[in-house]
């Protein structure tokens, strides 16, 4: 699957409609964590199984902070007994940087794959993976290559427990009660920038009247605000919930950690 259509699929901003009498055969269409962990990093492919091979394919950096740029390399082989084309190389995340290009790979050459690391605005274990496409299967990765480690930090937006990158918020999950036509229902999610740049949040809703935005507009490095979810229906509401998800842009992180799921109740 590629890029544009993941992000097709995560910005579909419907899912789960339920009612009283209706719930159990509702089939739900959010997409879970693990669907979207999935999406981002699929299996393997069976095509294309032991034709590149890593000298280690999970490189544990051990404990590091979140003021450093990390530089990581890999190197592979090529195994298949053949010229291999390697078609792309994708991070799982926006803050590890692939610095290698696609290119091709004679039979038992190696490669060294380097990436970059930006671990600012994150706090705890982590765990981001290098996925190697080939010319022998188009759709699913033939190598996956793991950045594993732990970032030590004197957190002082520990009230804040939710991140997305330099993004820190105090939930991601948020519920819109009473809703009528014409009458804007809000709710708030303090946030915080924990980065050395400004952020500007924003979204992309297919949900009329559903909008995201912030105060203040523009979160400038170190300050707090507010991330602000509102819902004007534009008709009549025919079942009593629904949910969706939002995707916060702005802000560099993965898709999972960049959504807000949203639910509406009558």
């Amino acid at each position: 699957m590629r890029r544009w259509q993941i992000y097709a699929l995560l910005m579909l901003g419907t899912a789960t409609l339920t009612t009283s009498h209706k719930a159990e055969a509702q089939a739900r269409t959010s997409l879970s964590r693990a669907a979207i962990d999935s999406l981002v990093n699929p299996a393997l492919s069976s095509k294309a199984q032991g034709m590149l091979c890593a000298k280690s394919e999970v490189m544990d950096i051990g404990k590091c902070d979140n003021t450093t740029m990390y530089d990581i390399s890999f190197e592979i082989r090529n195994t298949s007994g053949k010229e291999l084309t390697i078609t792309a190389l994708r991070a799982s995340c926006s803050c590890l940087k692939v610095r290698t290009a696609p290119q091709r790979l004679a039979n038992d050459a190696t490669l060294t794959i380097t990436s970059q690391l930006n671990t600012a605005g994150r706090s705890g274990e982590f765990s981001y993976n290098i996925l190697v496409y080939t010319s022998e299967d188009e759709l699913l990765p033939t190598l996956r290559l793991t950045i594993k480690g732990y970032v030590e930090q004197n957190d002082r937006w520990s009230h804040l427990p939710e991140s997305a990158g330099a993004l820190r918020m105090s939930r991601r999950n948020v519920t819109l009660d009473n809703v009528e036509i014409g009458i804007r229902r809000s709710e708030r999610i303090a946030c915080a920038n924990s980065g050395a740049h400004a952020l500007r949040l924003h979204c992309q809703s297919t949900i009329k009247g559903l909008e995201l935005r912030s105060e203040p507009e523009i979160l400038e490095p170190g300050c707090e605000g507010d991330i602000i979810i509102s819902y004007t229906p534009q008709g009549e509401q025919q079942i009593d919930e629904w949910r969706t998800a939002l995707l916060i842009e702005g802000v560099e992180a993965s898709p999972a950690e960049r959504m807000i799921n949203i639910k509406v109740r009558r």
